[in-house]
């Protein structure tokens, strides 16, 4: 027998690991990216609960001891159906005015429902709160004979839809922006099939005038609130349409 075979070989070098190894993220690094994560998840979902939100609602009832009280109570507050009247009603009004989000939305951030707790020359009112500590607040009165209607339900949402259109209009400085903003009113009433409850001086015809300048140039209505919003010159309504046959004196003399 060979001698040398009985001597140990030398250990050979071991060859090393050429398996390609990632570096290892820190714990700490983990922590810090989930956290932004959840973070960013966190502003995502509040930022989407405020634009659902719009405003703040409130309903009252400052008739409680009386029938139509009672009734409105039984009818529209306990089961919230006055807040859903209101909000569709709202919602509905919006997409009109400003459609798409094109235009500078009139700021709306608590608008308070109340039954009268007296007699009103109105069927409905709205009332604009101009203090600084409560901007974009609106009082909305409902007069209590309103549940003496044989249909009661359709005479509050007209009365609903008449006053988010005054809320979400904007206000008219001059005497011929306060005109426009009343044929818009009614144009949304007609629009919605509701019949005129105003007790100024307009009429369903400009409801219907408006509804042609609408089905003429789709819109319309929409760029004539925000041409009130904006400087106002009597040739708006003629660019708002795009169409130099109608003009500022159509409408006025309608409203006659």
């Amino acid at each position: 027998m060979d001698s040398e075979s009985l001597l140990p070989s030398p250990s050979l070098p071991t060859a090393p690991n050429n398996t390609f190894t990632t570096p290892t993220v820190s714990t700490r690094g983990i922590c810090v990216r989930a956290g932004t994560i959840v973070l960013l998840l966190a502003f995502s979902l509040w930022a989407n609960y405020e634009a659902s939100k719009g405003f703040d609602l409130t309903v009252n009832n400052a008739s409680t001891n009386t029938l139509a009280g009672r009734r409105f109570n039984l009818m529209f507050v306990s089961n919230g159906k006055a807040a859903k009247m209101l909000l569709e009603s709202s919602n509905a009004i919006e997409r009109i005015l400003y459609p798409g989000n094109m235009y500078d939305k009139k700021a709306v951030r608590h608008v308070i429902l109340e039954l009268a707790g007296e007699k009103t020359t109105e069927v409905v009112q709205v009332k604009h709160c101009y203090k600084k500590e409560k901007p974009g607040e609106y009082l909305i009165l409902i007069k209590p004979e309103i549940l003496e209607e044989e249909n009661v339900t359709m005479a509050m949402a007209a009365a609903l839809y008449r006053a988010m259109a005054y809320v979400w209009l904007w206000d008219g400085t001059t005497a011929t922006q306060t005109n426009i903003v009343d044929a818009i009113v009614e144009y949304i009433m007609f629009k919605f099939g509701f019949d005129s409850m105003s007790s100024k001086n307009i009429n369903s015809s400009v409801g219907n005038l408006l509804m042609k300048c609408e089905n003429l140039s789709d819109g319309f209505v929409g760029r004539l609130n925000n041409a009130v919003h904006e400087l106002w010159y009597e040739r708006m309504v003629d660019e708002a349409l795009n169409l130099e046959n109608l003009c500022l004196k159509h409408l006025q003399l309608a409203s006659i």
